[in-house]
């Protein structure tokens, strides 16, 4: 029976590279309260190597878990477990988190166990599906008193694109407080323009003692095989600085949009936009393609505008890329306006 085991890792290791590709499905799980009377280091190790998902299945059982995870598995299917190290409660060996993973890395499980008088209570779990093309990896972010256990995992792929994501849980319980995308791309044929897209964690400090995250978000865009001109490939690229603050009321991260580069609808469109939200989402940047001195990307946004429904933002763009000649009356009028 095969098990893949690491070591103990330090404080806000970084497992793996950052997920590109796959669907996922993530299940986020209520806080549970059972106990394992059996210590979750060598013994717990040794038992799921011995007995593999029902081993998995019979730990579970202890702590009080109903999870469905690993359920198309035969009991005796290996699994893949990593013992890490954290602090997400400030003391310092009180706690394991267990990474729990099926011999394809399909499905994943996070465990975080804590110390409950002479066992171990579960602190919180994430579950996550659909990793195999690319595994999960987190990190522990740390300000005073605060810790939050940080997760980026596969959120979609298809034909054309991928899509990740970074998901901030609360130490206790692991209820997600903030999540924002973290990178992927969408591009594919009869498309009039694709993007590739980052976001990343830049900054967390606190203001008015409420913890704020500030990500940059970076969304490039090229143009598309549905509008062909030859030598065009870049059209623009638009980033700026999101920010994250606590708020007390909902126990989670809410955008300030006072504060930041973007909207939460913009920063949704940076991977969810169609064409039409596209042009609603970066009219200043196609303003700028508008009024540039790129005949190319002049010529692309003409051919862009055409198939566009109706709407303010087309009849702007379209009148600063060809402005209409005034007519012998409206010159007539002008210039009896400039007499008066």
């Amino acid at each position: 029976m095969l098990l893949l085991a690491t070591g103990i890792l330090t404080l806000a290791a970084v497992i793996g590279d950052p997920p590109i590709g796959g669907d996922v499905t993530e299940l986020i799980v209520e806080h549970a309260r059972g106990q394992a009377n059996a210590d979750p280091g060598a013994a717990l190790v040794d038992g799921i190597a011995r007995d593999g998902v029902a081993g998995v299945r019979r730990l579970w059982t202890e702590l009080g878990i109903a999870s469905d995870l690993f359920s198309g598995l035969e009991g005796d299917a290996p699994v893949s477990i990593e013992r890490h190290a954290v602090e997400l409660n400030g003391v310092d060996g009180d706690e394991t988190l267990l990474r729990l993973s099926d011999s394809s890395g399909q499905e994943v499980q996070y465990l975080a166990l804590r110390r409950d008088g002479d066992g171990w209570g579960t602190q919180g779990r994430v579950e996550l599906r659909n990793q195999r093309l690319n595994p999960p990896w987190h990190r522990v972010e740390v300000l005073g008193d605060r810790r939050w256990l940080v997760i980026q995992s596969l959120r979609g792929s298809g034909s054309g694109f991928e899509r990740y994501q970074e998901t901030w849980y609360a130490a206790d319980g692991l209820k997600p407080v903030l999540s924002f995308p973290s990178g992927g791309h969408v591009r594919g044929h009869g498309m009039p323009f694709n993007r590739t897209f980052t976001g990343t964690k830049i900054g967390l400090s606190a203001a008015e003692d409420r913890p704020v995250v500030e990500v940059e978000i970076s969304a490039h865009y090229v143009n598309g095989d549905a509008i062909p001109i030859e030598g065009l490939t870049d059209l623009f690229t638009r980033s700026g600085v999101v920010r994250y603050r606590w708020d007390s009321e909902t126990s989670k991260f809410i955008l300030d949009e006072a504060g930041s580069a973007l909207t939460e609808v913009e920063v949704v469109g940076i991977f969810a936009d169609d064409a039409q939200g596209f042009l609603l989402h970066n009219f200043a940047q196609l303003r700028e393609l508008a009024l540039g001195d790129d005949d190319l990307k002049k010529r692309w946004l003409r051919r862009f505008l055409e198939a566009r429904d109706d709407c303010t933002e087309k009849t702007v763009l379209q009148g600063l890329l060809d402005p209409v000649a005034p007519s012998h009356d409206d010159r007539i009028d002008a210039e009896r306006a400039d007499v008066t």
